[in-house]
């Protein structure tokens, strides 16, 4: 039914998502500085950027977070939130 369509739908939404979380990286300063900002490794910050075909929840909003909404989880994972508003994010304390 949607087999091929699906599999090729994802593949072509790789780069986005990439391009996504590289962007989240520029913003933070570094890929360890954004690891340690959504408690992850460097290392699994650098698979997001390079290989990763799709990010959990919990990392989206945590880029979501470090970001302050400039990489907004509702664009990581469209099909989870469709507008950065509706993402259930606390907002920070400056």
């Amino acid at each position: 039914m949607g087999g091929p369509g699906v599999r090729s739908m994802r593949h072509s939404q790789a780069p986005r998502f990439r391009a996504l979380v590289v962007e989240a990286v520029r913003i933070a300063g570094s890929q360890a500085a954004l690891a340690e900002q959504i408690g992850r490794s460097q290392q699994l910050v650098s698979f997001l950027c390079t290989h990763a075909r799709e990010i959990s929840a919990e990392d989206s909003i945590g880029i979501h977070r470090a970001t302050r909404g400039k990489v907004p989880a509702s664009a990581l994972r469209p099909d989870l939130w469709r507008r950065p508003e509706d993402v259930p994010v606390e907002e920070h304390a400056t």
